[in-house]
């Protein structure tokens, strides 16, 4: 009886762990490729794969479980980049010449990505580009180093202009996964900045896979 128990006991703790398991299915179609293997690494540990697949034509289907949804790296013929896995059915377009995941199907981190990016465009590149008319017309008129002093209080403006529009982005979306993932190439240059950002993540985002690996480059 003891016996039947145990196994009724182990089976459940089994079901669990495996319930609470992140799995999914990426599809690939990949131009100016040919044939090679897929491999998907942790972003802490660039040697061993934790899902390997072939590519055939451009083609191919990754498919398995991970501990939970999140950043990881995908090699795709020997062409590694960043990729935020939080699908279940996904499909990824995609040049291997110039790879990028804004056409990547069924994830809901490229639809912050791409709002972000815009929000990048209009409180960063459209400040700096408007400074650089000036700045160039500062040069063409020989103002040497007065240029190279304005361009560099633009481009610092500008600067500061883009992490107050994320940090409000943070404030309102404090529960989206890619989030913390954007701010890790922000933390770089403005740790004391990051820090406030982080504050504003949810406890369920600070706890994800993203948010831990911002709270280790905050530290």
């Amino acid at each position: 009886m003891k016996q039947v128990v145990l196994f009724i006991l182990l089976s459940i703790m089994a079901h669990a762990a495996s319930a609470q398991k992140y799995s999914f299915t990426l599809k690939g179609d990949i131009i100016n490729v040919k044939d090679g293997k897929v491999c998907l690494y942790s972003p802490v540990d660039s040697v061993r794969a934790l899902l390997t697949t072939e590519m055939k034509d451009g083609l191919f289907t990754l498919a398995g479980e991970l501990d939970e949804p999140g950043l990881y790296t995908l090699d795709v013929a020997g062409t590694r980049f960043a990729i935020v896995l939080d699908g279940r059915e996904m499909m990824l377009y995609g040049d291997y010449l110039e790879p990028d995941t804004k056409l990547l199907k069924g994830s809901d981190a490229v639809k912050t990505r791409l709002a972000l990016d815009q929000l990048h465009y209009e409180s960063f590149d459209m400040v700096v580009n408007e400074g650089l008319g000036k700045y160039y017309e500062m040069i063409e008129n020989e103002q040497i180093e007065e240029a190279e002093g304005f361009i560099g209080q633009v481009i610092r403006d500008a600067s500061a202009n883009w992490r107050t529009h994320l940090l409000e982005f943070v404030k309102t979306h404090p529960d989206d996964l890619y989030v913390p993932v954007r701010l890790m190439e922000e933390v770089k240059k403005a740790s004391e900045w990051g820090k406030k950002a982080y504050e504003a993540l949810t406890p369920k985002i600070q706890a994800s896979q993203p948010g831990r690996l911002l709270k280790e480059m905050l530290k």
